[in-house]
C-alpha cells in the first residue's frame, strides 16, 4: 500500500496540462491575434523599413535607435503607434507561448509514457513476487495444519498440566508420610526408660546441663526398607496405569517414500544380515550331504552316540556355547580358523558399490521387484499348502498325517519317555544323514519313495483347489459321445485346457483350434467392448479375453447344455446390413451374452446351433435310457417279489 500511494502522488505531481487547458490557451491566443491583426501589418512594415536601412549601410542598432526614437515620439505624440507596439509584443508572446506549450505537451506525453511503463514493470514484478510468496505461504500453512492440530495440542497441554498437578500433590503426600515415619522412628529411639530419667533428674540437680548441638542421625534399616518398599509399589502402580489416547503417538504405517538410494542401502544391509545365516545353512547342508566324508561320518557317529546315551540336548547346548565362545574371541581380536562345519569360500560381489546410472537404477528396481514377487509367491504357496493340509483341503494327505500323529501318540503313551526320544532321534539321524543324501542325489528315487515329498507335492494351493473344483463342477456337462470329430491332442492344447479349466476330453473342434475373433458387447450402465476369441468344444463355448490371458477368472465358459436360445442379433440399429453379432441366452443368467464383429457370422451361428442340438439329442437319449433301465429294474423287482410270495 505504501508503494501504491507513493506512485500515485508522484503521478499527480508530474501530470501535464490536460487537453481542455491547452484548448483554452489556444483560444485566448487566437482572440489576441484577431484583435491585433492590424497591428501585425504595421509592425511588419516597420521591420521592412529597418531592413532597408541596414541594406543602405547603416547599422541595425542605429536603425533600431531611430526607430525607437520615432516610435517613442510617435507614442508620445499618438496612441496608434502604442497600439501597434502592443499588438506586436502580444503576437510575439503568443507565438512563444504556443511553441512552448507544444514542446511542453510532447515532453509531458513522453514522461507520462515512461512513468506508465515503469509503473507497469514494477507492478508486474511485485505481482510475480507476491504470487510466489503466496504459494509458498499456502504450502507452509497446509503442512503446518497437517502436522499440528492446535486443539489437540491444547488438550495435551491441559492433560499434562493436570498430570503434573497430580504428581506434585502425590509427591507432597509421600514427603509428609516419609517425615512422619522418620519422626516416629526417632521418637522410638530417643524415648528413655524410667531409671534413666531418674538418674538424669539427679544429674540435672547436681550439675548443670551443657547444651551441645547433636549431629543428625542416620536413618535406620527399617526406615530404609519401608522407603524402598513404598517406592517400588508406586513404580509398579505407575507402570500398570494406561496412557490416554491423546498421548499415544500415531506413527506412519507406510514408512518412508521410495528412493533408489535408500533401497540400495537397505539391500546391502539385508545382504550383510542374511549372509552369515545362508553360509551356516549351506555348511549344514554340506555336512548332511557328505561333501566332506570324514566330517560327515564323525558328526553322524557323535550324533548317534549322543542319542543312544540321551545326551542330545546337552550336545545342542554345548555346540551353542562353543559358537558363542568362538564369536567372543573373534570380537576380541583373536584369529580362529577352526570350524566344526565345512564352510565353502565364496567370492564377494562388489557390484552394489558401483555408481549406478538411471537405466541401472531402473533395472535394480525391476530386479528387486521380480525377486520379491517370486519369493513372496513361493512363501504364499507354502502357507496355502499348510492351510489346506490342516483344513483337509486334500483328504488323502491329511489322513496320512493324522495316522502318523496317532501312531506317535500311542507310542509316547506305551513306551517310556527315554525310549521314545531315542527312537525319534535315531529316525531323525537316519533321515537326515542317509536317506536325505540318497534322495537329493537321485530325484527319481525321491519322487517314488520319499513320502514327505510326495505328500507335500500333492497338497494344492488355493488356485489349484479352485481349478479342481471347477473341473469337477464342469464334468457333469461333458457329453460322452457326440456326432462330431475329435481333434487329436497336441502340446498346444494343454495351455487351452489350463486357460479355461477344462478336462482333457474337451478340445476345440476342427476349424476352431485358433478360435474366431469377436468382441463381447456388455450392456450395463454403459456399453463396453471386450475383444477376444471364441472357441467351440464338444460341450462348451469358451470366450478368451485378449488382454487378460493369464487371468483365468476373466474368461467365460458357457456349457452348451445350458443354452436356451442362440440367435442372430443386431445390437446397433444404425449399422447397415443384418449385423455381425450372436445373442446367447443361458439358464442361470438374466442378461444374454452378445458377441459381435464376427466374420462369417451366419456360418459360425450354424455350427454352434448344430452342436447345441446334438448335445440336447444326446442328453435326451441318456434320459430315455435311464428311464427304461429304471422301469426294467422296477419290473424285475416286482416279478421277484411275486415269485417269492
Amino acid at each position: 500500500m505504501s508503494l501504491r500511494a507513493h506512485l500515485r502522488s508522484r503521478f499527480h505531481k508530474q501530470t501535464p496540462p490536460t487537453e481542455g487547458a491547452l484548448q483554452k490557451r489556444s483560444s485566448n491566443t487566437s482572440d489576441i491575434q484577431a484583435s491585433s491583426g492590424s497591428d501585425d501589418v504595421n509592425s511588419s512594415a516597420d521591420e521592412l523599413s529597418l531592413s532597408d536601412h541596414v541594406m543602405e549601410g547603416g547599422s541595425p542598432s542605429s536603425g533600431r535607435k531611430k526607430y525607437d526614437k520615432g516610435g517613442a515620439s510617435g507614442d508620445s505624440s499618438s496612441p496608434g503607434t502604442r497600439r501597434k507596439e502592443q499588438g506586436r509584443l502580444s503576437n510575439e508572446e503568443s507565438r512563444k507561448r504556443s511553441g512552448s506549450t507544444t514542446s511542453q505537451r510532447s515532453q509531458w506525453e513522453d514522461s507520462e509514457k515512461n512513468i506508465y511503463e515503469t509503473q507497469l514493470r514494477t507492478l508486474q514484478e511485485q505481482l510475480v513476487d507476491s504470487m510466489i510468496q503466496n504459494q509458498t505461504l499456502q504450502s507452509e500453512v497446509t503442512k503446518f495444519r497437517e502436522n499440528s492440530d492446535m486443539t489437540k495440542l491444547l488438550q495435551m497441554l491441559d492433560h499434562e498440566k493436570d498430570n503434573s498437578a497430580k504428581l506434585s500433590q502425590e509427591c507432597e503426600e509421600l514427603q509428609q508420610q516419609l517425615e512422619n515415619i522418620e519422626r516416629r522412628s526417632y521418637s522410638m529411639e530417643e524415648r528413655p526408660s524410667s531409671v534413666d530419667t531418674a538418674e538424669e533428674a539427679d544429674s540435672v540437680d547436681l550439675a548443670p546441663s551443657e547444651t551441645e548441638p547433636q549431629p543428625p542421625r542416620k536413618p535406620t534399616l527399617k526406615t530404609q526398607m519401608q522407603e524402598w518398599l513404598m517406592n517400588t509399589v508406586y513404580e509398579v502402580i505407575a507402570d500398570f496405569t494406561e496412557d490416554p489416547d491423546d498421548e499415544k503417538t500415531t506413527e506412519n504405517d507406510e514408512g518412508e517414500e521410495l528412493a533408489v538410494k535408500k533401497l540400495k542401502a537397505n539391500i546391502k544391509r539385508f545382504k550383510a544380515g542374511y549372509q552369515p545365516i545362508i553360509q551356516w545353512l549351506k555348511a549344514v547342508g554340506n555336512l548332511f550331504g557328505w561333501k566332506s566324508a570324514p566330517a560327515s561320518f564323525l558328526a553322524f557317529i557323535i550324533y548317534m552316540y549322543a542319542v543312544a546315551k540321551g545326551w542330545l540336548i546337552s550336545l545342542m547346548l554345548g555346540l551353542a556355547l562353543w559358537h558363542l565362545t568362538k564369536t567372543y574371541l573373534i570380537s576380541k581380536g583373536f584369529v580362529i580358523k577352526f570350524s566344526l562345519l565345512p564352510y565353502c569360500e565364496e567370492e564377494e560381489n562388489s557390484d552394489m558399490d558401483k555408481q549406478l546410472g538411471l537405466s541401472d537404477k531402473f533395472q535394480l528396481v525391476l530386479l528387486v521387484a521380480r525377486r520379491v514377487q517370486n519369493y513372496m509367491g513361493l512363501l504364499a504357496d507354502g502357507l496355502e499348502k499348510i492351510q489346506n493340509l490342516v483344513m483337509w483341503g486334500n483328504p488323502e494327505a491329511t489322513q496320512k498325517l493324522y495316522t502318523g500323529l496317532l501312531c506317535a501318540f500311542i507310542a509316547s503313551v506305551v513306551l517310556p519317555g527315554e525310549w521314545f526320544f531315542i527312537c525319534g532321534g535315531i529316525y531323525l539321524g537316519v533321515k537326515v544323514f542317509i536317506t536325505g543324501n540318497i534322495f537329493s542325489r537321485f530325484p527319481r528315487v525321491k519322487a517314488k519313495y520319499d513320502s514327505s515329498y510326495i505328500m507335500w507335492q500333492s497338497l494344492p494351493t488355493h488356485a489349484q483347489k479352485q481349478r479342481r473344483n471347477t473341473l469337477e463342477r464342469r464334468r457333469k456337462y461333458i457329453i460322452p459321445a457326440v456326432v462330431t470329430e475329435r481333434t487329436p491332442a497336441d502340446e498346444g492344447q494343454g495351455n487351452f485346457l489350463e486357460m479355461f479349466s477344462l478336462p482333457s476330453e474337451e478340445l476345440p473342434l476342427p476349424g476352431w483350434q485358433t478360435g474366431k475373433r469377436c468382441t463381447q458387447i456388455v450392456r450395463d450402465k454403459s456399453v463396453s467392448f471386450k475383444n477376444g476369441r471364441i472357441y467351440l468344444t464338444r460341450s462348451f463355448l469358451c470366450f478368451e479375453r485378449s488382454r487378460l490371458k493369464n487371468r483365468v477368472d476373466k474368461h467365460i465358459v458357457i456349457p452348451l447344455a445350458d443354452i436356451v436360445t442362440i440367435e442372430k442379433a443386431k445390437p446397433f440399429f444404425l449399422m447397415p446390413g443384418s449385423g455381425m453379432s450372436i445373442e446367447i441366452r443361458v439358464v442361470s443368467e438374466e442378461k444374454p451374452y452378445i458377441f459381435g464383429a464376427i466374420l462369417n457370422r451366419d456360418e459360425v451361428h450354424a455350427v454352434i446351433l448344430r452342436q447345441v442340438c446334438s448335445v440336447r439329442d444326446v442328453r435326451l437319449k441318456d434320459k430315455t435310457k435311464h428311464k427304461e433301465t429304471s422301469v426294467k429294474d422296477g419290473r424285475a423287482a416286482g416279478t421277484s417279489a411275486s415269485s417269492n410270495q
